[in-house]
């Protein structure tokens, strides 16, 4: 599986997935929109790198950091499963900055919620 692509992209069909954006960043209609943050992109990356530290079964398959792009995989407790996390930390101003989150299951048509549970936690710890 590959890192999603926020400009390009389009979510599927199937309900196993969840995407979080700013206004008029994704070619796909997120399913939130991203808030602001008021703290320049570098400042909200070092905050981005704290809350990731503390996520249980995640890898990172690839990180580029001057970019502030994070392509991340994190498998289910019980069974293993791969579910597939890009994110982009985008810089809207020196004293502000935006964050793109998608989130999406490798197997299965249903996730049962479990992206949109991952991205609003991880979104909710980011407030924090």
């Amino acid at each position: 599986m590959n890192s999603f692509d926020f400009k390009k992209d389009v979510v599927p069909s199937k309900p196993n997935h969840y995407l979080i954006c700013p206004a008029n960043y994704c070619k796909t209609k997120p399913n939130q929109q991203s808030p602001v943050f008021s703290m320049s992109v570098k400042q909200l990356a070092n905050y981005w790198e704290q809350v990731m530290t503390k996520q249980p079964r995640v890898t990172v398959i690839n990180k580029k950091v001057d970019a502030y792009h994070y392509f991340y995989m994190q498998r289910s407790k019980v069974f293993k499963f791969p579910d597939f996390i890009t994110v982009q930390l985008i810089p809207i101003d020196e004293h502000h900055s935006t964050i793109a989150m998608y989130s999406q299951a490798k197997y299965g048509y249903y996730d049962f919620d479990v992206n949109q549970k991952r991205l609003v936690s991880w979104l909710d710890a980011l407030k924090k």
